[in-house]
């Protein structure tokens, strides 16, 4: 979640970071979907789990929005000086 968080936040201060974000979690779904049908065994997880993932998700669009809001206010360097 911390690097769905990270890419979120700074792919539009950084527009290279996305590509790369998109890479990774194409790679990560294939190689978590092979290791859950191939590796591991049923288990049981706590329902509180998926609730705080869902709170990170929200938490990361709210900064990202913040940060969007913040960049936008800043006035250009070249506006100031006229």
């Amino acid at each position: 979640m911390m690097l769905y968080s990270m890419t979120m936040m700074y792919c539009v201060s950084c527009p290279l970071i996305t590509p790369f974000g998109l890479l990774y979690f194409v790679t990560k779904h294939y190689v978590d979907r092979h290791n859950l049908i191939y590796a591991y065994r049923p288990s049981k997880i706590n329902e509180k789990v998926h609730a705080t993932a869902i709170g990170f998700v929200v938490l990361s669009a709210v900064v990202l929005q913040v940060i969007i809001a913040d960049r936008a206010s800043v006035p250009r360097i070249g506006q100031v000086l006229r």
